[in-house]
């Protein structure tokens, strides 16, 4: 992105001097990199467990941030991190659940003409790993398939359940929600897939929306047989852009850095 410079980065790998250009500044520990006085936007991508301390101290000299998801370990931590948001007079701070940037995921929206139309939703989503000590497979895959499903509902759930669905109780979970105009989410994720899956049906009165993002073509729309089963072989296949959702959550980072929204 040729208006897009990486001026500096904060990592004691030894290899980062291979990724980056040769014009990057690499320092030692976050703090010297939030303290310099040359960057428009900053970006965390660290183990979850410190997000909150870096947010913080960025949000604090007002720097714009990209947070990779999950944004905190916990709710108090979020809580106070958009509390100092605010108070920095909006400071912007985006989380990264990247299939919300997704081209075929803004297709997905705009075939929807609103919430109500949605009678339920069922994804699946995980691989094997990652297998962390301190980020559940809750915090790794949930936090996306529950944003993407109030992305589209545009509502909080009046009712949430989490169940264990593996004999070790942490590596595969089902999650439930249901939707004060009576709509239902079922989420089932885990690290214990042998095959990477990410996938995301809409049901509507007639017909489901049904988004894959290991497949080229991630959009397709299936007819509803008896039972309301999706037909998979009459799919209508919708067009949508190519471009990597990460480019255009780079974009809308650099507008709204432009526009100060």
């Amino acid at each position: 992105m040729p208006d897009l410079t990486l001026k500096r980065l904060a990592s004691r790998n030894p290899e980062s001097r291979k990724l980056v250009g040769r014009h990057c500044t690499i320092h030692h520990h976050w703090r010297e990199l939030i303290e310099a006085d040359d960057l428009d936007g900053l970006i965390i991508a660290s183990p979850p467990a410190t997000h909150a301390e870096i947010a913080l101290a960025a949000i604090q000299r007002g720097l714009p941030l990209i947070i990779e998801k999950p944004l905190t370990l916990d709710p108090a931590s979020a809580d106070t991190l958009c509390d100092a948001a605010a108070a920095r007079a909006g400071t912007l701070v985006l989380v990264n659940h990247i299939h919300l940037y997704s081209p075929a995921w803004h297709t997905l929206k705009q075939q929807i003409r609103a919430p109500e139309e949605i009678r339920r939703i069922e994804s699946l989503a995980g691989q094997w790993g990652p297998f962390r000590d301190d980020t559940p497979v809750l915090w790794d895959w949930g936090s996306h398939d529950i944003a993407m499903t109030l992305d589209l509902m545009q509502t909080m759930p009046v009712a949430i359940a989490c169940q264990p669905r593996s004999a070790d109780r942490t590596s595969r979970l089902q999650i439930g929600l249901t939707f004060p105009n009576g709509g239902e989410a079922t989420i089932c994720i885990g690290n214990d897939f042998t095959t990477k899956k990410r996938q995301f049906t809409v049901y509507g009165a007639h017909q489901a929306w049904h988004y894959d993002d290991t497949k080229p073509q991630k959009l397709h729309l299936l007819p509803l047989g008896i039972g309301g089963t999706p037909n998979q072989t009459n799919g209508q296949p919708l067009a949508h852009a190519g471009i990597p959702p990460l480019t255009n959550l780079l974009r809308i980072f650099r507008d709204r850095i432009r526009n100060h929204r």
